[in-house]
């Protein structure tokens, strides 16, 4: 199904994101109520499944927008410098598959000829977190998206050290160093975070963030 309007928008991000807080609700339940024996695999669990859902909700979150912004069928000259960025960045990636001493001309004859067409991104290779969505990759999601990274930047410790490293110590299966008020806060942080997000992409779309202001 296609995400042509606002609601559908609102729609599906309301769809993605209510099983995730759900999950994160119950997972903090759990870390809560655990018993002080069991309390540190239940800690583990929950830093792992949290890392999960902070990966999985910006990655999926961001390609309905992305769907969203092609629904809308603008030209190449219409998006945002932002959205553009990310459309002629997927037909670069087009281009590189080509014969490299033909590449530079059929982009520059893409340029010359095609700025005035349907633009064209695909939206479930438009937005990568390379499994490893640490502040450095939110950023550039955050500007591929003409979000403000500015509240998110300010985060990044709280991203790569508190989350991030202690999910791959888990992976890695290396002991983990952490107490429930330490977790809790991590989890509140986090989760604080993705609605963060959510709400400036409806915002984003809401308000036509993603076209340029030269058709206002």
């Amino acid at each position: 199904m296609k995400i042509r309007t606002l609601q559908q928008l609102e729609d599906r991000l309301d769809s993605e994101t209510g099983w995730r807080k759900r999950e994160l609700t119950s997972v903090r339940f759990d870390a809560e109520s655990a018993r002080s024996r069991k309390l540190p695999t239940v800690l583990r669990g929950g830093v792992a499944l949290l890392y999960a859902h902070w990966e999985g909700w910006i990655k999926r979150v961001a390609e309905h927008y992305v769907a969203f912004v092609i629904a809308q069928k603008l030209t190449y000259g219409e998006l945002s410098d932002s959205f553009l960025a990310l459309s002629l960045k997927a037909r670069m990636d087009d281009f590189a598959h080509a014969n490299r001493s033909t590449v530079n001309i059929a982009f520059a004859a893409f340029l010359r000829n095609d700025l005035d067409k349907q633009a064209r991104f695909g939206s479930r290779r438009a937005i990568q977190t390379d499994s490893n969505l640490n502040s450095e990759i939110l950023h550039r999601i955050l500007m591929s998206l003409g979000i403000d990274s500015t509240p998110y930047d300010m985060h990044a410790r709280l991203i790569d050290q508190q989350m991030l490293k202690r999910r791959n110590q888990i992976a890695h299966g290396e002991y983990l160093n952490l107490g429930l008020d330490d977790f809790l806060i991590l989890h509140s942080k986090v989760t604080e975070l993705l609605s963060r997000f959510t709400s400036d992409v409806l915002n984003g779309a809401a308000q036509g963030a993603f076209r340029t202001s030269r058709f206002d």
